[in-house]
């Protein structure tokens, strides 16, 4: 389907998918309650610079893109499983920690290559 010559310009992929990795991370699922956080949320607000799309775009884009999204989220969640931390193994102090350059401290910092 092409646009008529007087319709608005479409949203960029690119910020609907922002926008639907943010939902994922946040478990908000509804296209609906994706709409509202467009509208409340600053996180959101700052992340799609003040877009505010209506539900039924949200859907149709999910809806259009269903095998992209299943690739995406693999890989989300992929990268997702390399940064959570480990428990601590056996003789390891759990309590240790690594400071970053501000001073302030990371368990994290240890388990990075």
């Amino acid at each position: 389907m092409t646009p008529k010559a007087t319709a608005r310009p479409g949203y960029d992929p690119a910020d609907l998918l922002k926008l639907y990795i943010y939902g994922y991370l946040n478990r908000v699922r509804s296209s609906r309650r994706l709409e509202a956080e467009t509208h409340r949320n600053i996180e959101v607000i700052w992340l799609l610079r003040h877009l505010k799309p209506d539900f039924k775009t949200i859907a149709d884009f999910r809806r259009d893109n269903r095998t992209a999204f299943r690739q995406v989220f693999r890989e989300l969640a992929q990268a997702k499983k390399l940064r959570l931390p480990s428990p601590p193994r056996a003789g390891q102090n759990p309590h240790k920690r690594s400071e970053l350059i501000d001073g302030t401290a990371s368990p994290l910092l240890e388990r990075l290559p």
